[in-house]
């Protein structure tokens, strides 16, 4: 599905996120809606390739995290 609506709606970065990254990519992802949507709409293939920081949410966690 298509999502050609302005202002550009959360789907449509997904659907072109999934286009734009192949199968070895690695999310990170922080807490609240954008990580419930991306958990829903992404496309993750391999095993620790989907990486959150819970339900604490410890602000200042995805960066250094994303990081190593």
């Amino acid at each position: 599905t298509h999502f050609d609506n302005v202002p550009v709606k959360p789907q449509r970065v997904y659907e072109e996120m999934n286009k734009a990254f192949g199968r070895d990519v690695c999310y990170v992802t922080t807490i609240g809606l954008s990580q419930i949507a991306a958990a829903q709409m992404l496309h993750v293939f391999k095993d620790r390739h989907w990486i959150n920081c819970g339900q604490a949410g410890p602000l200042g966690w995805t960066i250094p995290a994303a990081l190593g």
